[in-house]
């Protein structure tokens, strides 16, 4: 792959014209772990570029998240996913620091991975 083809035809579009080092550093790791996996569907690699553009918010490194919502705090700030604790209660112990005990003051974990895959097996599958 033409690297600099790629950092020249995204530079513009959708980094405004210029990149900063963690965005060139992320994308090089993007890239580098293509290259050491050997895959070669470029389907696939945009969708990855593409995913991580817009799970990090255009840093393309990767993002802590707080994820320290109680079952209240998630109908209050996703109410169209949890319209009931019914619901936000189950949620809130799949997302906790173990994956079978709820935690009483809410999600625990915080997540770093390059898209979101929250809760415990999703922390550890990105690890």
């Amino acid at each position: 792959m033409d690297r600099s083809k790629l950092f020249d035809t995204v530079r513009d579009p959708l980094f405004g014209g210029r990149f900063a080092q963690p965005q060139v550093d992320g994308i090089d790791a993007i890239l580098d772990a293509w290259d050491e996996q050997g895959l070669s569907d470029a389907r696939w690699l945009a969708y990855m570029l593409a995913t991580a553009y817009h799970e990090t918010g255009r840093r393309m490194e990767p993002v802590e998240e707080n994820l320290n919502y109680s079952a209240v705090g998630l109908r209050k700030t996703f109410p169209k996913y949890f319209p009931t604790d019914a619901i936000a209660l189950p949620m809130r112990a799949s997302r906790s620091a173990s994956p079978t005990a709820p935690m009483p003051t809410g999600w625990t974990m915080a997540t770093r991975p390059w898209a979101t895959a929250g809760g415990f097996a999703g922390a550890a599958w990105c690890s």
